[in-house]
């Protein structure tokens, strides 16, 4: 009786957190559609719409470069637009086969639908299936949160590039090779996101997949050094030199957790690339010293995905477009609150994960919106993006704990296999 009441009265808490939740995701996504839609709105996306006469010079659809419009307040436009490689670079360019006004509400409504998707996607990949309560608030938080709005309102390819690698993940489950492989070529576009993927099919020897997915990848360096008429290697060299800007320029990183100091971009790539070793090398330590096949492998495998995208978020450039990545593992420490005994949590240890993902998510970006809705305040913008890496920073400190809390509890457990309910 004790317990049934206890029961309700979480999942009242629970709707009380929900409820106003669902306003804050109401305002988010509709701030970024208004954003995106408005005249300075969509900026990213731009760049690649602009750039689609390249890739057809002798069509008779084709915009000619003097008539295209140039949105206001937005960024001089680089010979190629280089932040994605071609790939991916490829398909978006066939949005200038028409005027501006129609292509950016085009891909506006195909990625608003693609967010409403992500988070019910994500939860048929989970192994552990979460009650309706904590499904419904999974959900809401990625509605909620920051980056997916300020993704919907610069036409980021970010919300596209999760969705692909949901894709990927799913025909992978299925024993998939082909459609996985390619799907992946196209999400590792966006490399900075997509490598701990990549990472993940490696340790699970998907050698098929990562071949085929590197595969469209060399395809499309090919493809675009025959289209731009220049060297394959210059075309690398023109990446390898964005690559840099980009890494100074990132504003959600573990290295800009004590403010922007002065550095070049070569010195922060030198310093990332030595911290990302280290706290891989520790993590992947950890995992082959602990390689647990029971109770739950699917589980052990999704924990460990979890915490590599918080990881990529900390040791990779990013923008706060890109924090919606933390899905994976706010998904994964809510459903261990739905089953403690999973993971052997005591009342108390379920309390302390759920203050620590809490204050995580308050720094992600679940916070009062009148404050969200600023991004060019320059005396906000700076605070949140250290908001941002320190609520990652503590997403990432719970799934670590919520691994090695599952490994112990793991190895005190019989030796049959089962499955995750």
């Amino acid at each position: 009786m004790i317990s049934r009441v206890k029961r309700q009265a979480t999942q009242n808490f629970l709707w009380l957190i929900v409820i106003p939740l669902v306003a804050i995701a109401i305002g988010r996504i509709i701030h970024g559609i208004l954003g995106a839609l408005s005249p300075t709105g969509a900026w990213d996306f731009y760049a690649y719409w602009y750039h689609g006469h390249f890739f057809r010079p002798a069509s008779h659809w084709a915009y000619p470069v003097a008539e295209f419009v140039e949105i206001p307040n937005s960024a001089p436009i680089a010979p190629l637009p280089a932040a994605l490689t071609p790939p991916l670079m490829f398909l978006l360019s066939l949005f200038s086969y028409v005027p501006w006004p129609l292509a950016k509400f085009m891909w506006v409504t195909i990625i608003v639908s693609l967010v409403f998707a992500i988070p019910w996607l994500l939860l048929h990949l989970l192994p552990i299936k979460a009650t309706i309560t904590h499904r419904i608030l999974i959900a809401i938080l990625f509605y909620a949160l920051t980056g997916t709005s300020f993704a919907i309102r610069t036409g980021q390819p970010t919300i596209l590039v999760l969705f692909l690698i949901l894709l990927t993940l799913l025909f992978v489950r299925r024993g998939g090779k082909v459609l996985p492989g390619i799907i992946l070529g196209l999400a590792l576009s966006k490399f900075s996101l997509t490598f701990p993927l990549l990472l993940f099919l490696l340790y699970k020897r998907r050698w098929y997949v990562v071949m085929i997915g590197l595969g469209v990848q060399i395809l499309g360096f090919l493809a675009l050094a025959l289209l731009v008429q220049s060297p394959l290697q210059e075309v690398i060299l023109n990446y390898r030199s964005f690559i840099s800007t980009l890494a100074g320029s990132s504003n959600i990183n573990l290295l800009h957790l004590a403010g922007h100091f002065p550095h070049s971009a070569n010195e922060f790539i030198g310093i990332g690339l030595v911290f990302s070793i280290l706290v891989f090398g520790a993590l992947w330590w950890g995992v082959f010293r602990y390689k647990v096949k029971f109770p739950f492998p699917d589980l052990w495998d999704y924990t460990l995905f979890a915490f590599l995208n918080v990881w990529g978020l900390l040791v990779a450039f990013h923008r706060q477009y890109d924090s919606g990545a933390s899905i994976f593992a706010i998904a994964l420490l809510i459903s261990a609150m739905s089953y403690p005994n999973l993971w052997g949590l005591s009342s108390f240890q379920v309390k302390a994960l759920a203050s620590l993902t809490a204050a995580g998510l308050i720094g992600v970006g679940v916070f009062p919106p009148a404050l969200s809705y600023t991004p060019f305040l320059p005396i906000w913008a700076p605070i949140r993006w250290k908001m941002m890496t320190i609520g990652i920073v503590l997403l990432g400190l719970a799934c670590f704990w919520l691994w090695r809390q599952g490994v112990r509890h793991s190895l005190t457990l019989p030796t049959s296999q089962g499955r995750a309910p």
